[in-house]
């Protein structure tokens, strides 16, 4: 009755049967022509490959709660609850289709944990031992110790995580308002107080953040929502990002780009593109600085903003 009523209150969304099949399309999805999501995109990679399968350097944490549930369930074979079996294997596959969906499956492994140690006990685990009551109660206080330890560790070495802001020379903590470190705020500034507007072609970690400051004056070329673009637009991107001219020139012309937005908070914008704005008699440097550069086309409507702007690359000084 649960399931039904659940399944039912899914279909109330703006999209109805398509907005209910949704997590099924983007599962089939990791199988079909949207590979080239999970293999351009940090986040969508597999935290799993044959070559990191028993190294602990990467991902510690999961790849420890996998062989503690799995464990568990040998150790309590006898009174294994099906259902539990059932939700483990497939929170676990999801978890090894993407990094970001790791964290889904540290919430089952911990439930299976503890519902299976809930029905063992020490016989089960070796039937010839016979510890006594105080050994049992001893070693219980040193695990429960040393894992509240662990957790008070964790949580005090996280508790220092800052970093130095050369803006304002203030080392700032990452708990305390939004880290500017993580967005390319100055050159967004840039672009929002000089009402520059137009068609930008930008790179993919920098949509989003473009779209929340400085739309509608700008439109972004693409954003964090891979379905809305499909995978197609995608690659199209990518090979314009990675320098492709043929490909660049031609997306220029469709989508009528005025300005090329190359953020570089996260990476280095690539060589062959930068050389090739650079080098374009058609674009012209307005903005360089640690956190992007913004070009923009010689159209009528940057006539004076270029006019105003213009960086000259041959008289750039790197500090």
């Amino acid at each position: 009755l649960l399931l039904g009523v659940s399944v039912l209150a899914c279909l109330v969304n703006p999209y109805g049967v398509k907005g209910l099949l949704y997590p099924l399309k983007i599962f089939f999805d990791f199988f079909g022509e949207s590979n080239i999501f999970f293999d351009k995109i940090l986040e969508l990679s597999r935290p799993l490959s044959w070559g990191t399968l028993l190294s602990f350097n990467s991902y510690p944490h999961y790849k420890i709660l996998i062989f503690a549930s799995l464990l568990s369930f040998i150790l309590n074979y006898r009174k294994v609850n099906i259902s539990l079996v059932i939700l483990w294997i497939v929170f676990f596959f999801f978890s090894a289709t993407a990094i970001r969906n790791m964290i889904y499956f540290g919430f089952i492994a911990v439930l299976v944990i503890v519902e299976n140690c809930a029905h063992l006990s020490w016989k089960d685990i070796y039937p010839r031992a016979a510890f006594p009551a105080w050994f049992r109660l001893t070693l219980a206080v040193v695990v429960q110790f040393a894992v509240a330890s662990q957790m008070l560790g964790y949580g005090q070495r996280v508790s220092y995580n800052g970093y130095f802001d050369f803006d304002t020379y203030e080392r700032k903590s990452e708990f305390g308002g939004v880290s500017q470190r993580n967005f390319p705020h100055k050159a967004a500034d840039f672009l929002v107080e000089n009402n520059i507007q137009g068609n930008f072609f930008n790179d993919f970690n920098s949509g989003a953040f473009l779209v929340g400051r400085c739309f509608p004056s700008i439109k972004v070329f693409i954003d964090g929502r891979t379905e809305v673009y499909g995978s197609r637009f995608f690659e199209q991107h990518d090979l314009a990002w990675r320098g492709d001219e043929k490909i660049f020139k031609e997306l220029t012309e469709k989508y009528q780009l005025t300005g090329a937005f190359l953020g570089t908070v996260y990476a280095p914008a690539p060589m062959r593109l930068v050389s090739h704005l650079f080098q374009n008699e058609d674009w012209a440097l307005v903005y360089f600085n640690y956190d992007a550069l913004v070009f923009l086309r010689k159209v009528p409507a940057n006539k004076e903003l270029i006019a105003k702007f213009r960086i000259d690359p041959a008289r750039l000084e790197v500090l």
